[in-house]
């Protein structure tokens, strides 16, 4: 068995109290118990005479346990928050170390998060709305999750009364607080199981709930419990459980008005009748609740079917779209998901995208596709995606320097070095002779001529003047160019004479 310090536990948060123990959560990771951890310790105020037998019964939990097998235990741990190892404090047990509820076991409420126990089940609408867990608890408002709900816990009796070794196990103070449930899927965990004992243990202490008393108690015909007394008290949870309303905390009629009509048939209804009986000889076992139940849900369910799924290709280039297509009968939702990275797409509509609906999943990774109701769901593989990539293109903006290699230095012969440059003329300016205008005779504008004839006279006169001027300009013209090239010849001779070759 194994026992912790209760120093290695680390900061304690308190979780909450009930009447003889304070459960705790436990701060640091306990190799030897793995998980997230719960600790639950006894109360200072717990005297003498019932710690000793409390802590009896929880390290005879703990033993129990030890002695499952592997695959009892993870049943066990499936449906029970099973007490796991005791805690000490300088060598006195205080208490024991259990697994900490999963948060989808927990219901939003006005005070904050809060335990998901059976007994919210029953609370009618209005009451449900003022204590602010309405909308929480609307999905364990679904008849046949209600009744999942009681076959998962009919489940959880008939696996502690399985026969284990000779010993036959009672759950003892079953009730309403006692159980935690949770929705999506439908499941309950079995709580305070440290008061589990064996039925030939004669000093078990095993309390009762009020309103969960058997009759053979009441009449105190006997005084410890047993399996037929767990049978009772699971079919009044099994009734309250279903019931919804004022007075379904304290009802053991299963054919009241305030379970649901048509959830149980008649089978049923003189099924649980019978596991009420004072006569415990009529009781039936947890086992043939548990089995109704279940055979109920099946008669009762009406789940979807995924008919076909496929990708719209199965390789495809990383960052492009791939349309999911997919057909099915009697779902009202549609889930997308792959168990690689978490991916997922859910509450799509499962007759808006005739199409396919597109994805882009960041991996390669398998699709799968889930059509669901209120009654369940089905799901099935689409198909393996696969995606290439596109090769690296690298552009560098600095090229490299472009080397080329050295060239010989040319020297050219020494004879065609100094050769002479090409004879030119001189380029020196000839200064142009000055220009002399022949004198032009006065010309009297006074009239000399009638009146009549004034202005044709004028005419010719201007237009003789314009011509001898015109003669005298080219004459000089002429005489100005012809000494200009004269002196141009005369130069050029001069120049080729001095650069002409010397003789060999």
């Amino acid at each position: 068995m194994i026992r912790i310090d209760k120093r290695r536990l680390g900061t304690l948060k308190p979780l909450g109290q009930g009447g003889m123990a304070q459960v705790y959560l436990v701060g640091d990771h306990i190799p030897e118990v793995p998980g997230r951890l719960a600790f639950k310790e006894l109360l200072p105020s717990v005297d003498a005479k019932n710690r000793g037998p409390m802590l009896s019964t929880m390290r005879q939990a703990v033993a129990l346990r030890d002695a499952m097998s592997p695959a009892e235990q993870a049943e066990l741990d499936l449906l029970t928050v099973w007490p796991l190892a005791m805690v000490h404090e300088r060598g006195t047990d205080v208490g024991m170390l259990m697994r900490c509820l999963p948060d989808d076991f927990f219901i939003d409420a006005n005070g904050g998060r809060r335990v998901f126990e059976f007994q919210l089940l029953g609370a009618d609408p209005s009451q449900a709305k003022a204590n602010g867990f309405d909308k929480s608890r609307a999905p364990a408002d679904k008849d046949l999750v209600r009744l999942a709900l009681m076959a998962r816990l009919a489940y959880a009796i008939e696996v502690i009364h399985r026969p284990r070794g000779g010993r036959h196990l009672v759950y003892g103070d079953m009730n309403l607080r006692n159980a935690a449930v949770a929705t999506d899927p439908p499941r309950i965990l079995l709580m305070d199981c440290d008061g589990v004992a064996d039925a030939a243990d004669a000093n078990r202490i095993q309390p009762h709930t009020p309103f969960f008393v058997p009759p053979e108690v009441r009449k105190k015909q006997q005084k410890l419990q047993d399996q037929l007394t767990d049978v009772y008290k699971l079919a009044l949870c099994v009734i309250r459980g279903l019931a919804t309303g004022r007075g379904s905390t304290q009802l053991d009629d299963p054919a009241s008005p305030l379970v649901p009509a048509g959830l149980l048939d008649q089978i049923g209804i003189d099924l649980l009748n019978r596991a009420l009986s004072e006569d415990r000889a009529q009781r039936p076992t947890a086992q043939e609740i548990k089995e109704y139940l279940v055979g109920r849900v099946l008669d009762l369910a009406d789940p979807p079917t995924l008919l076909s799924a496929a990708l719209s290709t199965d390789v495809t280039l990383r960052g492009s779209e791939v349309f999911v297509r997919w057909q099915h009968k009697g779902g009202k939702s549609v889930r997308i998901f792959s168990d690689v990275n978490n991916f997922s797409v859910g509450d799509l509509d499962p007759d808006g995208y005739p199409n396919g609906y597109p994805i882009k999943p960041p991996t390669a990774c398998e699709i799968r596709v889930a059509v669901v109701n209120d009654h369940g769901e089905d799901e099935g593989p689409a198909g393996r995606l696969h995606y290439y990539e596109m090769p690296p293109v690298q552009v560098s903006v600095n090229p490299p320097a472009v080397v080329l290699p050295d060239l010989p230095v040319m020297r050219l012969p020494r004879t065609h070095a100094e050769l002479p440059p090409y004879p030119l003329p001189a380029a020196d300016v000839v200064p142009l002779p000055p220009l002399h205008w022949p004198q032009v005779p006065p010309v009297d504008l006074a009239p000399a001529v009638p009146e009549a004839h004034t202005s044709k006279q004028l005419r010719d006169v201007i237009g003789s003047a314009y011509r001898a001027a015109d003669v005298g300009v080219d004459a000089a013209i002429r005489e100005m160019l012809r000494r200009t090239a004269q002196k141009l010849r005369a130069d050029s001779k001069q120049k080729a004479s001095a650069n002409a070759f010397p003789p060999p």
